[in-house]
């Protein structure tokens, strides 16, 4: 289990205000983490996630071209 808190409190403690995650949010939902972070002064910029080409495409009406 990642410890979240600890992490964002060290991001913010290095001056950072915004960063990425990828994962499963350690059990947690993206508002979970979103509300998480902003009570260490953090804002998430971006999540690495697994992309399914046939439902993903589909969903957010994506063109994907196969290199």
């Amino acid at each position: 289990m990642l410890d979240l808190p600890g992490t964002f409190e060290l991001l913010a403690d290095a001056g950072y205000a915004e960063f990425e995650i990828g994962g499963d949010y350690d059990g947690r939902t993206a508002q979970q983490v979103r509300e998480l972070a902003a009570t260490y002064g953090l804002k998430v910029a971006g999540n690495h996630a697994e992309f399914h080409r046939s439902s993903t495409a589909a969903t957010v009406g994506a063109t994907v071209t196969q290199p």
